[in-house]
């Protein structure tokens, strides 16, 4: 599937896959793995669009009519998308590995005499840690972790992340690192000399509270919010009551109650040209996930579902003959929505590259690594557009919730079929929205379907 290309902005004429890319695309499962060749379908179609809308050729003449300077011209075009931080050095390095192989290909098949291969100035300089391989013989790998060096060398701590591993959770990084960020704090409080294992037997009420006074002086100077400050002694409190179940520690711990405030609600509304430059950061972006992170951003704006119900999502919870997705969360459990038909259909073009994964899940949504996809994925996610299309980040996808609320209630729909389509349990969550939002929805009149109003289909 050609996405650079997509019906959402047409930023360049759309590029059919016809027999010779299928051809070529059936040359590549000889020697590649699925997911290889899925990047190289991607690599090839952002050439073949450049090629397209540049020499202004049909598919058919940029084959015939390859050659070199316009080759060349493609690595310079390349540059210039480094330069402006649109692609990284690694993802040109890429685009144009994938276009080596692309002439060999024809070459062999007697289509085009070009020959190409990376100019050296693209191909990644050796890190230093290789060029010591080279000179000494010595295995060197690089330096490990934090996280990891905690774990090799504190028993009790590599003890607690197994369970932690063991459990089916989306939060397992953030458990990780929460409780790290506690375990180095205590660290730094007891003598070099006594193990970090030993540090831990013997910890004290009098630590935890320096650890409390600690997070209380970073709220104090605004490092860090109450409500982050709450997470962090959450996640410790997790670690205490294991030590404390097993017997390491002889006291169990409470968090007072001046940390246990509710967590600030932003309320972010994204405006329109906001939401619409964003899918088109991800439409510009060539990323072997852009048909994942499309899909994904594409269903958080039309459902207003959270973030946590993207992670949890099913291969069977797809019905791509009703149009409808099944969501599940702790707060709502089970609830099925109809999605807008160009939404199913970026979900479709997902489903045909996420059926040739071979995964040990049936999550929908994978990491690089074919596992489920975390509300910390997604995060990174919404971080690495945000900072495609603006220069920085301006909302969450957590913000897109707020944002369909908001414009349901400017379309004058009923309170109980908002909470209902949210997923809230009263309406004491959805009429928040209302009040918060008082003087805007006086000021505003917003189209029927959020989704459409973004990527221009109208009413």
């Amino acid at each position: 599937m050609n996405v650079v290309s997509s019906t959402v902005f047409s930023q360049s004429p759309t590029v059919d896959q016809p027999t010779l890319l299928e051809f070529f695309f059936q040359h590549l499962e000889r020697k590649y793995s699925p997911r290889s060749i899925q990047n190289h379908q991607l690599n090839i179609n952002y050439f073949i669009s450049y090629m397209v809308t540049t020499h202004l050729l049909s598919l058919q003449q940029v084959v015939l009519d390859l050659f070199s300077t316009a080759v060349m011209g493609y690595e310079d075009f390349l540059n210039k998308q480094v330069d402006s931080k649109s692609i990284s050095k690694a993802r040109k390095k890429r685009l144009l590995s994938s276009l080596t192989i692309f002439c060999s290909f024809l070459d062999e098949e007697n289509l085009s005499t070009v020959k190409f291969n990376i100019s050296k100035t693209v191909k990644a300089k050796k890190s230093k840690i290789k060029i010591l391989k080279e000179k000494k013989g010595d295995k060197i790998s690089p330096p490990p972790s934090k996280l990891f060096t905690y774990r090799q060398n504190c028993s009790i701590f590599n003890h607690y992340l197994d369970e932690v591993e063991r459990l089916d959770l989306n939060c397992k990084r953030e458990r990780q690192y929460k409780t790290l960020y506690f375990v180095e704090f205590i660290r730094s409080t007891t003598s070099s000399d006594v193990s970090i294992d030993d540090s831990l037997r013997h910890l004290s009420s009098h630590q935890i509270k320096n650890y409390e006074n600690y997070l209380e002086r970073k709220i104090e100077l605004d490092e860090i919010e109450g409500c982050t400050a709450y997470v962090k002694l959450r996640h410790a409190k997790i670690f205490l009551d294991h030590l404390y179940l097993n017997n390491i520690i002889p006291f169990k711990y409470s968090i007072p109650p001046k940390f246990k405030q509710p967590a600030s609600r932003r309320n972010s509304f994204v405006r329109e040209e906001e939401r619409y430059k964003f899918v088109e950061a991800i439409c510009s972006n060539s990323s072997p996930h852009q048909v994942r992170n499309l899909a994904i951003a594409s269903i958080l704006i039309d459902t207003g579902c959270r973030p946590i119900e993207i992670c949890n999502l099913k291969l069977g919870d797809v019905s791509t003959t009703e149009c409808t997705l099944t969501f599940f969360s702790a707060k709502s459990q089970f609830r099925k929505l109809q999605v807008n038909k160009e939404v199913m259909a970026f979900l479709k073009d997902y489903l045909e590259i996420r059926k040739s994964i071979a995964a040990d899940t049936d999550a929908l949504f994978l990491t690089i690594e074919n596992k489920p996809i975390t509300t910390e994925s997604i995060g990174t996610i919404f971080n690495k557009y945000n900072k495609l299309a603006f220069g920085k980040n301006v909302f969450s996808a957590y913000d897109l919730r707020h944002t369909y609320a908001t414009l349901a209630l400017d379309q004058g729909e009923a309170l109980e079929t908002i909470a209902k389509t949210l997923g809230h349990k009263t309406w004491a969550s959805t009429l928040y929205y209302y009040h918060r939002n008082a003087n805007r929805l006086k000021e505003n009149t917003i189209s029927n379907n959020p989704f459409k109003q973004v990527i221009g289909f109208g009413h």
